[in-house]
């Protein structure tokens, strides 16, 4: 078993890899000695590495299958690892016995029992923690004139040029030593729109810091136990068309009474908002977690499109929607399966005289107008 080492003259707990102990006669008390120094919980246990694209759903089926007979709780599973909980320790136990040294994909699981996850408790005098506005997360150049972000991006550009051609040496490639970073990038040009100008938009139905139901972005980190969103705010490159639809899904959401989707506990409804907007043309994708109830899902479906395919929305709220999608996904490794419930199947975009059609799932640039110099950048190109 791994134990911590005290550092007597810091007082600190350091992980040692090296270190193991061997239980003595009176096996009892030298394992709780040892749990509690290491400050382990029972009935929850620790997997990593989690093999590589391993998503929520195969993983589940994979405890399924080994840990068959044992009932599995709550699991908590990140990029490398992962955390499942169990009824009892014995339960625990009987899944490390089972899990490590278990090979998955030419990956050797490790399972252990996991750390107890210290709470910190701030003062009441300290100074309240400041959540970053949705301006600050998401548009962090926001504040910054356009063309000093071009100049950002062209030294940033430059380096990594200098990297490519220093790969390049070390592959030996013919010609290398002729290439010069300036040479190989070209001007970067600028988009003629550098506000409001995103024809699609993802947003997180979640609890704000404050635990209200909000539709906005993800704040906080999974790997700090922090998972809350934040309002959209006074975030430039959205449209106000679809700042207006967020908060008309956000109090839609509110008056369901239903529960946002919980990362953590997998628990909840409501996942996401997809907004895409091409002048009139307005889709709006509202992802949810499967419902046990159908008919129950049923009702919410038709009252979806009862709010928002309603002509009176221009009028009275300043949007209006053309295309409905319903999105019932658990897990995002899942197949991808949009329901049309409303209005236009599709939405419509030109540029440079080009009329594109747009499903739900089709990729398109999120800047028209910076996609149309792109194109005409290249044919200039090939004409010259």
């Amino acid at each position: 078993m791994v134990v911590r080492t005290m550092d007597a003259a810091r007082g600190n707990m350091e992980l040692d890899n090296q270190t193991t102990v061997e239980n003595g006669s009176n096996g009892n008390s030298g394992k709780s000695e040892v749990e509690a120094a290491v400050g382990l919980d029972q009935d929850r246990i620790h997997i990593s590495p989690v093999p590589k694209y391993f998503g929520f759903k195969q993983f589940k089926k994979l405890l399924e299958k080994h840990l068959s007979g044992i009932t599995i709780g709550k699991i908590r599973q990140m990029k490398f690892d992962a955390y499942v909980s169990f009824k009892s320790a014995e339960d625990a136990q009987a899944a490390i016995s089972k899990l490590n040294g278990l090979e998955v994909k030419k990956t050797v699981l490790r399972a252990q029992l996991a750390q107890s996850e210290q709470k910190t408790v701030l003062p009441k005098d300290t100074q309240t923690y400041k959540v970053r506005t949705a301006r600050e997360s998401v548009t962090k150049l926001a504040d910054v004139p356009y063309t000093e972000q071009l100049l950002q991006k062209t030294r940033t550009s430059l380096k990594l040029c200098e990297r490519l051609i220093a790969e390049m040496r070390k592959a030996n490639v013919d010609g290398v030593n002729q290439l010069l970073p300036v040479e190989l990038l070209k001007e970067i040009k600028p988009s003629p729109k550098t506000t409001g100008y995103r024809n699609k938009c993802e947003f997180t139905i979640g609890l704000t810091h404050e635990g209200q139901v909000c539709v906005g972005f993800v704040g906080g980190r999974f790997s700090n136990n922090e998972h809350y969103v934040i309002p959209i705010g006074d975030v430039d490159n959205i449209t106000l068309m679809t700042k207006r639809i967020v908060e008309a899904v956000t109090n839609f959401v509110q008056a369901s009474g239903l529960p946002p989707f919980d990362e953590f506990s997998r628990v909840g409804v409501w996942k996401m908002l997809t907004v895409r907007q091409f002048g009139a043309d307005v889709m709006l994708i509202l992802t949810v977690n499967p419902f046990g109830d159908h008919n129950q899902e049923e009702k919410l479906k038709q009252e979806f499109c009862a709010r928002f395919l309603n002509s009176s929305t221009f009028l009275e709220d300043g949007f209006r929607v053309t295309s409905l999608y319903w999105h019932s996904v658990a897990n995002s490794s899942d197949q991808v399966d949009y329901e049309h419930i409303g209005g236009c199947p599709y939405i419509y975009e030109s540029v440079l005289g080009c009329r594109f059609r747009v499903s739900p799932s089709a990729f398109f640039q999120t800047n028209s107008q910076a996609a149309a110099v792109l194109y005409t950048t290249k044919l200039d190109e090939r004409e010259t």
